[in-house]
């Protein structure tokens, strides 16, 4: 093997003929997509449109390389593409309190649906109070009172006759019907005819009142069921004017949102309207009796709040599938919780307090997160795999998730899933996670690697160029000359240690860029220019290498000691790469 001695000149690869012909990127076209990734691309792109189970994203990669910046704008396109997702809102089970119900709409039907039912229950209570202090149910209702009335004085008078044999007879009080001793002319004994008997005479009353009991329990229960009577002809009338009512304005909601659930529900609702018809009912009169009517007020609220519709999903603002980049994802931030409020001392909650979580709000889309935000907390990572593998959303708090005994008994309904989540990482957190986790394997088929160089080729330099020029639009920086952008290119060529690379890191170009615009705009200059990129590459020079130019004092005043001339057997000189964060150079060393 010949060994070549290198020129000056081919110790760098100049950029001459690999950038086009432009005075400034004022004259380019903005670039759209990314720069030498298309192994990523390719893979991104397949798993975004395969709709199977399991096949979410990891990207990986090396921070700078582009992997956000391209998966926000590539699941921004793909959402274009899909519709909106559909709205969620939790409803009060009627036949298991602890168990609220989920119900789907069309987007934007769930704000709607909310409002509809919210003014339908305002405008039933206040047709209920209007209806109930009517003349015209007091006129139905009086009719029974006088049926009742006199049925029950039919039976008072037969059982005041019975009484006489006995010597007693009947008067109502506030304890209802209570038998009292007569005097010889026939007149009710008195407190004081009382003190002032004899005892055989008390006994003997005693004893005739106590036959008398035998002898009237069947009028008795004869006052009973007709006081019973009485009641359930109340509640019959109550729920049939209930029933016109409720049906009336249920029947409206139903006909303007079609779906089978929101059927099946309003029908629980208005049953259980009829049935709790009294609540309804203007209660003004036992308010100003009511010495606790402050406590009363509440109780009266808490029974309305069973109505009320937990918006947990809303879509009305959106015309396409959602995206969401959760930056904190914590265990409640990702799969929801139950928040509590303080009564009187006392933590309570109910199904109006089910908050949506980003698995809720990305449902139907896509879920951007970084793996390393969610491995901080196990339960979590968890958490998120158990949704994934069952395809749904349960909420349940932390504590339960921990095993420690939970003060919440909402368990709501699970929510369907269908999602596509997207993990940015490094490849080590692959590694481990692909080893370790077996889900991780079964939930997450596609990765997306992401390089951290490119082949110099012509056109990946003109893409280069457009990606300057992009970032000029976009952060309203100054246009570079076309002499700046070639320098930004070689130097794109040094950071990936390559003649026939560049590198695909580009943070630290956006760093020449911005630094570089700082530089002229202390210069007074309206363009960047070559003077400007080599200011700013000896710069951040200079503020990194104070370690180097230590080392090479060091060899300057002969405390680091090395031969360069002459031979010694089993010893060779060489250069160290030492790293002085993000930047490093060759340490001269002695090796044997």
């Amino acid at each position: 093997m010949s060994i070549k001695e290198l020129s000056y000149k081919e110790l760098k690869n100049y950029c001459s003929d690999e950038c086009t012909q432009f005075n400034t990127t004022e004259d380019l076209k903005p670039l759209e997509g990314i720069i030498g990734q298309d192994r990523a691309t390719k893979a991104i792109d397949f798993g975004l449109n395969i709709r199977k189970k399991g096949y979410n994203i990891f990207v990986s990669g090396i921070s700078g390389t582009g992997r956000s910046s391209y998966i926000q704008l590539i699941t921004d396109k793909k959402a274009e593409e899909k519709p909106a997702s559909r709205d969620w809102v939790y409803v009060y089970n009627f036949k298991n309190p602890d168990k609220p119900l989920a119900i789907d709409l069309d987007a934007g039907n769930g704000k709607k649906f909310a409002k509809a039912v919210e003014n339908t229950i305002v405008f039933i209570k206040k047709e209920m109070e209007n209806t109930f202090t009517s003349k015209e149910y007091e006129r139905k209702k009086g009719m029974i009172v006088k049926e009742l009335n006199e049925e029950s004085e039919s039976i008072m008078q037969e059982l005041n006759e019975l009484a006489k044999e006995y010597g007693f007879t009947y008067t109502n009080t506030d304890r209802g019907l209570i038998s009292v001793p007569l005097k010889e002319d026939g007149t009710p004994m008195k407190e004081e005819d009382f003190r002032n008997m004899e005892k055989e005479v008390y006994e003997e009353i005693q004893s005739k009142s106590n036959e008398l009991n035998l002898a009237s329990i069947d009028l008795f229960k004869k006052l009973r069921d007709i006081q019973d009577k009485f009641r359930e002809k109340v509640k019959e009338l109550d729920t049939n004017e209930a029933n016109k009512i409720v049906k009336l304005h249920i029947d409206k909601i139903k006909k303007a949102f079609k779906n089978e659930k929101v059927k099946k529900y309003l029908k629980e609702v208005q049953r259980d309207i009829v049935d709790n018809v009294d609540m309804f009912k203007s209660d003004d009169n036992k308010n100003n009796q009511n010495p606790f009517l402050a406590f009363q007020k509440k109780s009266s609220e808490n029974f309305f709040e069973r109505y009320q519709i937990n918006l947990f999903i809303d879509n009305s603002d959106k015309s396409n599938a959602p995206v969401v980049y959760e930056t904190n994802p914590t265990y409640n931030n990702l799969l929801g919780n139950i928040e509590y409020e303080n009564e009187m001392g006392v933590l309570k909650t109910n199904f109006t307090k089910i908050k949506p979580g980003s698995l809720h709000a990305a449902n139907g889309g896509y879920l951007i997160m970084n793996v390393r935000d969610i491995l901080e907390n196990i339960y979590t990572w968890k958490g998120m795999m158990r949704s994934l593998q069952n395809d749904e959303i349960k909420i349940e708090s932390m504590q339960s998730m921990m095993g420690y005994p939970v003060t919440s008994a909402l368990k709501p309904e699970a929510i369907p899933l269908d999602i596509k989540v997207i993990l940015i990482g490094d490849p080590r957190t692959y590694s481990t996670l692909y080893s370790y986790d077996e889900q991780f394997s079964k939930l997450f088929k596609i990765r997306a690697d992401f390089d951290i160089e490119m082949d110099r080729t012509k056109d990946n330099v003109m893409k280069m160029q457009s990606f300057i020029a992009t970032h000029c639009e976009k952060e309203n920086l100054r246009h570079f000359t076309r002499e700046a952008v070639c320098k930004v290119v070689e130097h794109s060529s040094r950071i990936a240690d390559s003649q026939k690379k560049l590198s695909s890191r580009f943070n630290q170009i956006v760093e020449i860029l911005y630094e570089a615009d700082a530089w002229a705009e202390q210069d007074g200059s309206d363009r960047v220019q070559l003077k400007h990129i080599e200011k700013t590459i000896q710069e951040k020079i200079y503020r990194n290498n104070m370690y180097e130019e230590k080392t090479l004092e060091y060899f300057e005043d002969e405390i680091y000691l090395l031969d360069v001339q002459g031979e010694k057997v089993g010893e060779i000189n060489g250069l160290a790469v030492v790293g002085a964060g993000e930047y490093s150079f060759g340490k001269p060393s002695k090796i044997t």
